[in-house]
């Protein structure tokens, strides 16, 4: 799903924003770093791309050729049988209820 990166707002045209393109929720640039598949916190200039110009805002649109829309992967939750039963509660495992008692008696006060 490929979506803003200020709000989350999902583009579902088939093509990739034009340059000056602007999200409708929240007027964020959508040609921008922080919407690319190459925009990385800690690469070189915060972009996996070697080839492509400084950008100094992340969050403004920018003339870069190499922009490729982030896909991101929606994970579905899975509903686990043994830890939500039926009625509806959430079963505690003998591991937490141990894990809170030794809690308790490290920080107990005596």
């Amino acid at each position: 799903m490929r979506t803003c990166y200020n709000c989350g707002w999902e583009w579902r045209k088939p093509h990739e924003p034009a340059f000056r393109e602007m999200c409708p929720r929240c007027d964020a640039f959508l040609h921008a770093c922080k919407n690319c598949a190459h925009y990385d916190e800690t690469a070189h200039h915060q972009c996996k791309s070697s080839t492509t110009d400084y950008v100094g805002d992340k969050e403004r649109s920018n003339f870069c050729e190499e922009f490729r829309y982030l896909i991101q992967q929606v994970e579905k939750p899975v509903e686990n049988t043994e830890q939500f039963p039926r009625n509806g509660r959430k079963e505690q495992s003998n591991k937490s209820v141990d894990a809170r008692e030794k809690w308790r008696q490290l920080f107990k006060d005596d």
